[in-house]
């Protein structure tokens, strides 16, 4: 596996007179994600220390979201590593048995660009306008609001 991901929840408890018991007044969650390398864990991928929740269901929810956002680096046993993240996965500079770096994503402007092609001129980008003519648009706009608000009082 080249991704492990982990979480810990805590739940914070104060003591109530009444009930003589501790009563859960509200939940920290820690996650990671990390490389899985056969060396250790590798870096860092993404997580959060400590995030507060007030309601127990609402850390759940927020836990269910991360899962399933990262969810497509667990499909496969043995998915792409990405390219610059081999050295974790080598040996004597060679990758590992079972691992492959994964092809480079394009640029994200040569998807846009496929994109605005595949429209084949349906797409009309909006003309710039200049911070004189957006200022005097608003001032227009709030002059006509203030004439309207006036005859309305009268």
């Amino acid at each position: 596996m080249v991704y492990v991901m982990r979480w810990h929840s805590y739940t914070n408890t104060e003591y109530d007179r009444e009930l003589r018991e501790s009563v859960p007044v509200s939940w920290d969650l820690t996650w990671s994600l990390r490389y899985n390398a056969p060396k250790g864990y590798g870096d860092k991928i993404a997580g959060q220390e400590r995030k507060h929740f007030k309601d127990e269901a609402a850390m759940q929810k927020y836990m269910q979201g991360r899962i399933a956002a990262y969810a497509h680096l667990f499909v496969e046993i043995s998915p792409p590593i990405p390219k610059g993240e081999e050295k974790q996965f080598s040996v004597n500079g060679l990758l590992l048995p079972g691992y492959r770096v994964c092809e480079e994503q394009p640029a994200l402007a040569d998807i846009s660009d496929s994109l605005l092609d595949s429209l084949a001129g349906e797409y009309q980008p909006r003309e710039e306008n200049s911070a004189a003519e957006i200022f005097a648009r608003v001032t227009k706009k709030r002059a006509a609001h203030k004439a309207s608000r006036s005859e309305i009082a009268r």
